[in-house]
């Protein structure tokens, strides 16, 4: 279709009757429609004065659709308000038609003459139309000059893209092993991007020798099943050094495969420096643990071996009496097996933590724990002036549990609740151990009037390595949960008011 502002301009002679030297009398219009509805008037009044377009007059007398090329129709027909069209030509899609109008009807010499102007008429349509095909060609160039420079566009956006995301994508022919590259894959593979072709083979000889087999294997099993396929590999360069890429592709058309891979190296060396971090934090972790545990198992031994110290001393000076006093010794003797024997404990419930067996399970009595635990620590907290107080029902409570691990938690508790009662000065300082039943459960407790916990710590209290004592390993709570959790049992915190803390242990009964 012609636009007006794309249309030539028509020769001057083919608007003015008078140029070609006739005289065409009774001519009362002279007018050029085009295929877009619009137009050129020579003389006369305009078609649409002629012609109203609220007409149900045919203002068409011939179909575009059933010629082609020219068309010359001499007809005469009446048309609206008395005028007559005569001459009707066609010329493509381009040009509808020239209407030439009469008041009345034509003489024989006026046809004539119309004859003559339309030969006229047809030469310089006949121009018109070879000009036409010339702008028409011009602009398609146009055009797909316009095509190429946003194609070229294009891939230069697609180049940047593929740089900035380490990216590169491809089309690969698997019949004869021909690909296309983007310039990034090129980048990728090393490669220089003047080369004349790219082949399958070119990726392989990139490939690292220790990757050779999974690739093709997984790469083959694809092709030969038409599906999708991911696949992690490594590049070996020209200079030794190893480029990890991740590559995608699917089936396209026509035996012909698309896909892009991606430089993930960066990743990787990250991945790889984490893991090397994360060795060694573990490691380092685990010398801390020991040293905790060799902490723990220092201070655990320290109070039976004080306690034989003491005994061993005792028993000299009863044998050295005069006479010897030989009920003393016994009795100094006894609690020297007996201090023995808990040392024997604590190095036995080492073993079987880091082992990782389970506790030595079997019926005992929570009220005899309860007042070894009480013996245990009662001297350390006189000499921290910190009063020891045990509640316990008298109805006998029995527990499914190894004693020495559960004497163990309770120890621990009570020792915590003493620090935290140590920086009291304005009030009672009180440790209390509390036994009782509680449904099908015993509850063993320690509460203490210390400082109490913080809000912001409660939520990690139990947490490995995470302390509110200045110099703690933050492993004590940790491992006593532990326990009391292979003895199928609980171990919680709750804020005593106006201050202080409640540990409860919860154990099933016998």
């Amino acid at each position: 279709m012609i636009l007006e502002a794309n249309r030539p301009k028509l020769p001057s002679q083919m608007l003015d009757a008078s140029t070609l030297g006739l005289a065409l009398p009774g001519v009362v219009a002279l007018m050029f429609e085009f295929a877009d509805g619009s137009e050129l008037s020579g003389i006369g009044p305009s078609s649409d004065y002629i012609f109203p377009r609220d007409s149900s007059l045919d203002r068409d007398c011939v179909s575009r659709n059933a010629i082609s090329g020219w068309q010359h129709v001499a007809v005469w027909k009446p048309r609206a308000a008395g005028y007559y069209e005569i001459s009707v030509f066609i010329l493509g899609a381009q040009l509808a038609r020239v209407l030439v109008c009469l008041a009345d009807e034509p003489e024989p010499p006026l046809l004539a003459a119309l004859e003559e102007y339309e030969i006229a008429v047809s030469c310089l349509l006949a121009d018109l139309q070879l000009e036409l095909l010339k702008q028409e060609q011009l602009r398609e160039e146009e055009g797909l000059a316009t095509l190429r420079s946003r194609l070229d566009a294009t891939r230069d956006r697609l180049d940047a893209t593929e740089a900035v995301a380490r990216t590169g994508s491809f089309r690969w022919k698997t019949s004869d092993g021909h690909q296309i590259w983007s310039r990034m894959n090129y980048a990728l593979h090393g490669y220089d991007q003047s080369a004349d072709s790219v082949s399958y083979d070119m990726c392989l000889d990139r490939l690292h020798p220790d990757d050779r087999d999974g690739f093709l294997a997984t790469v083959n099993a694809a092709v030969a099943e038409s599906r999708e396929v991911e696949v992690e590999y490594r590049l070996l360069m020209p200079d030794g050094a190893v480029r990890y890429v991740f590559a995608r592709a699917k089936p396209y058309r026509d035996g012909e495969w698309i896909g892009s891979l991606v430089d993930v190296t960066e990743l990787r060396t990250a991945e790889d420096a984490l893991r090397m971090t994360q060795d060694a934090l573990s490691e380092a972790s685990r010398v801390r643990t020991m040293g905790e545990l060799a902490a723990s198992i220092a201070h655990e031994l320290n109070q039976p071996l004080t306690s034989i110290r003491a005994n061993a001393g005792a028993a000299s000076r009863w044998l050295k009496r005069e006479p010897a006093i030989v009920e003393k010794v016994q009795s100094s003797l006894t609690s020297i097996i007996r201090d023995a024997k808990r040392g024997g404990d604590v190095i036995r419930n080492l073993l079987t933590m880091t082992l990782r067996s389970g506790p030595a399970i079997k019926t005992s009595l929570a009220q005899d724990i309860v007042q070894d635990v009480a013996r245990l620590a009662r001297p350390e907290l006189i000499r921290q002036r910190i009063k020891l107080e045990i509640k316990a029902d008298k109805e006998p409570s029995f527990v499914r549990a190894d004693p020495g691990q559960i004497q163990q938690v309770l120890l621990n508790l009570v020792r915590n609740s003493a620090e935290a009662v140590e920086s009291v000065n304005d009030g009672p300082r009180l440790v209390s151990i509390i036994c009782g039943r509680d449904g099908e459960h015993v509850r063993l407790a320690v509460e203490d009037s210390g400082c109490g916990v913080g809000e912001a710590d409660r939520q990690k209290l139990f947490d490995p390595f995470y302390s509110t004592k200045k110099n703690g390993m933050g492993m004590g709570l940790a491992i006593c949960r532990s326990i009391v959790r292979h003895h199928k049992g609980s171990l919680e915190y709750q804020a005593r008011q106006p201050r202080g803390s409640t540990f409860t242990m919860t154990l099933p009964s016998a």
